[in-house]
């Protein structure tokens, strides 16, 4: 039996989608480029914890939705 990685609730495009806010004007209200959200959207990155929170809380929703 093997245990798979697991999958979030939400995904961060559609945390994005769902805010209603594009993800520049995500970036700009975390304080970090565009580049580096879309780096954590298309998965090529991952953020840490504290930034995951703050998007979670942009977006209006729990963080543990999106780990």
């Amino acid at each position: 039996f093997k245990i798979t990685e697991f999958e979030p609730d939400m995904s961060l495009r559609e945390a994005i989608e769902k805010s209603g806010y594009s993800q520049s004007e995500i970036a700009r209200m975390m304080g970090i480029s565009r580049q580096t959200l879309s780096r954590w959207v298309t998965g090529k990155v991952k953020p840490r914890m504290a930034s995951l929170r703050k998007l979670a809380e942009i977006c209006g929703i729990d963080y543990k939705k999106l780990i």
